[in-house]
């Protein structure tokens, strides 16, 4: 389990996420609030710590390198954009 100080919680108003908005953070998990729509150009790349990111089916546009240099899981519905998005760049994630 993670613990809940490396949890990066997003408002829940956050309609997406900018270009490098959280490039080099040092948090474990991301949870990505339901009602983003998208997730810019390398807003989570360079996070050597982050492990698990939550998206949820609202998000319909990821791009190509929003998660660079990280090593990560995605935790999403089976049937999103994002489980798609990860099967195409090789990202594990489950449900």
């Amino acid at each position: 389990m993670v613990s809940a100080q490396k949890v990066l919680k997003l408002p829940a108003m956050a309609k997406q996420i900018e270009a490098e908005a959280f490039m080099g953070i040092s948090a474990r998990q991301v949870v990505i609030p339901a009602g983003t729509l998208s997730l810019g150009e390398r807003a989570f790349a360079d996070c050597g710590s982050l492990l698990i990111a939550v998206i949820p089916t609202s998000v319909n546009d990821i791009e190509e390198n929003t998660f660079a240099e990280t090593d990560i899981a995605v935790i999403c519905p089976a049937d999103s954009y994002a489980a798609a998005w990860c099967d195409d760049h090789h990202i594990p994630h489950n449900p």
